[in-house]
């Protein structure tokens, strides 16, 4: 896949360095799915597996999508037997309606363009079982002086991910970020948690319509 050459830089070198930016992140994603009982997940853009792999060992049931054949290869060579991982493009899921309990999202929305952003979030809901949740771990605007200076950091990792990437990055955020996403797809906030002096959130998210299917 073309898109793939996006993270051929990346592959070997994501995890040592999002781990410890993402630690609590991702353990707080694995304790709302838990705290919700939700059976088989998706973890959409997954990358190397990470959160996939931390799910499972928090006995969770977890399925990881990534468009990246590389750094699925990753993925698979250092997960635990059982673990299945698909390459696929998460605008345009491999998978039927209604099969998922629970949808994840972490970081993967703002490195989009607007359209494939949008249609990710509709495709989520799609994928959703009658009473599940889609978990959204993205960046949003700052607020306050503590805030504005951890968003300028963001902005330098952000830049040096590639013009097209920052591009994609900054008309995340003109267009409000995380919460003016899902403002336009009738999703319900019903839980939100905030990360890098609020630069970064989890958003608990349910569909408006209690029969989307």
């Amino acid at each position: 896949m073309n898109k793939e050459d996006d993270y051929v830089r990346l592959a070997g070198m994501y995890d040592p360095l999002t781990a410890p930016l993402l630690r609590d992140i991702r353990n707080d994603v694995c304790v709302l799915a838990q705290s919700r009982h939700l059976g088989l997940i998706l973890d959409m853009c997954c990358g190397t597996g990470y959160q996939v792999m931390l799910l499972h060992r928090k006995g969770l049931r977890a399925i990881g999508l990534d468009i990246s054949g590389r750094m699925l290869s990753v993925a698979r060579k250092k997960s635990q037997k059982g673990v299945a991982f698909i390459e696929g493009d998460a605008s345009h899921a491999p998978f039927r309606t209604a099969r998922f309990a629970g949808i994840v999202v972490t970081l993967a929305l703002h490195e989009k363009e607007c359209g494939v952003q949008h249609r990710m979030v509709e495709e989520a809901k799609r994928l959703l079982k009658q009473g599940g949740r889609i978990i959204l771990v993205d960046y949003t605007q700052p607020l306050g002086l503590r805030a504005r200076v951890a968003h300028g950091v963001i902005h330098l990792i952000e830049r040096a991910a590639g013009p097209e990437h920052y591009r994609r990055f900054r008309g995340y955020l003109k267009n409000g970020g995380l919460e003016g996403l899902i403002d336009g797809h009738d999703l319900i906030p019903e839980e939100i948690r905030y990360y890098h002096f609020g630069c970064t959130k989890i958003i608990v998210a349910r569909p408006r319509d209690p029969f989307p299917h």
